[in-house]
């Protein structure tokens, strides 16, 4: 599997998590067609160096939706106004700006359910490994 399709399952896998809590409306703001589109079209080069970032951090101590779990940070190289997504979605890390990942959290927290556990480490690593087996 190439690693741009490694990242779309990484993040489609989100997705579907994201989906089982708060609904699909929810799991289309965190993750759509053209954010798909945006991972398929990199560079196999450039999707293997934001593959091997995200895995280092998952080796590490990744859990929750972060930018060190987030292919377009990335991508961008962690600047914000050159990203993408935040384009799409509005970009996540502006404290004035309501961008689609804060209300994906700020409804997490109104279900009082706690995203870190459910984007645990071993979430992370067991979705890395899932999808160097092809998505399976």
């Amino acid at each position: 599997m190439s690693y741009k399709k490694m990242l779309v399952t990484f993040m489609e896998a989100k997705k579907a998590e994201i989906i089982k809590v708060l609904g699909s409306e929810y799991g289309e703001l965190y993750f759509n067609e053209e954010d798909k589109q945006e991972l398929l079209a990199l560079s196999e080069v450039t999707a293997w160096d934001v593959w091997a970032s995200i895995c280092m951090y998952v080796s590490r101590y990744a859990s929750g939706l972060t930018n060190i779990t987030c292919p377009f940070c990335f991508v961008a190289d962690r600047k914000c106004l050159n990203c993408e997504y935040g384009k799409r979605h509005r970009i996540c890390g502006k404290p004035q700006m309501r961008s689609d990942y804060k209300n994906i959290i700020a409804k997490f927290k109104r279900m009082k359910c706690n995203y870190n556990e459910i984007f645990s480490s071993s979430f992370y690593y067991e979705l890395v490994k899932r999808a160097e087996r092809g998505g399976t």
